[in-house]
């Protein structure tokens, strides 16, 4: 008896390991079906370096502060550490002043 619990605890134990590896990514990556009926007409991939600003021929700042647009208390800046690109990505920062 010893021997039969040890066998069905083995084959449950990789049948889990299976079904654990196929579920997490080990088949192929699904993609969504391509969009029909829209045309993309602009994108950015903000594909520069780290740390430089988006490319200003398609994005601009809006700067000012001390009530500026609807009274609010921020106050907001060009500078690069608070706009920046990373990895791809626009990454952008609030900081406390």
């Amino acid at each position: 008896m010893p021997k039969l619990t040890l066998t069905a605890t083995l084959i449950a134990t990789l049948s889990a390991a299976a079904l654990l590896l196929l579920s997490c990514g080990g088949g192929a990556t699904l993609q969504p079906p391509p969009a029909t009926g829209f045309k993309l007409v602009w994108s950015d991939e903000f594909n520069g370096a780290d740390g430089s600003s988006p490319d200003s021929s398609k994005w601009t700042y809006d700067t000012g502060g001390k009530g500026w647009g609807n009274n609010e208390l921020e106050c907001y800046t060009n500078l690069t550490q608070n706009a920046q690109m990373k990895g791809g990505n626009l990454e952008r920062r609030r900081q406390r002043g």
